[in-house]
């Protein structure tokens, strides 16, 4: 069966793909924070889950019926 990729936010980064490492560096007399890539995303801030047609259609289908309880 084929597959689809959907993509999400990445939640170790909130989408940035960059952590603060807690660590501050100073440049031209101002402190700025240390960052490092987000080692979930691999810096890119989003993620991609791999998903079968029949569990998309199962994933569209709840989300029609939460809206139309709403």
């Amino acid at each position: 069966m084929s597959e689809i990729p959907i993509k999400s936010t990445c939640s170790a980064c909130g989408g940035e793909g960059l952590l603060a490492t807690g660590k501050i560096y100073t440049l031209g007399g101002r402190e700025h924070p240390l960052l490092t890539r987000c080692q979930a995303c691999a810096g890119k801030g989003t993620l991609l889950n791999w998903v079968d047609v029949h569990q998309l259609a199962l994933m569209l289908h709840a989300i029609e019926v939460e809206a139309q309880a709403e």
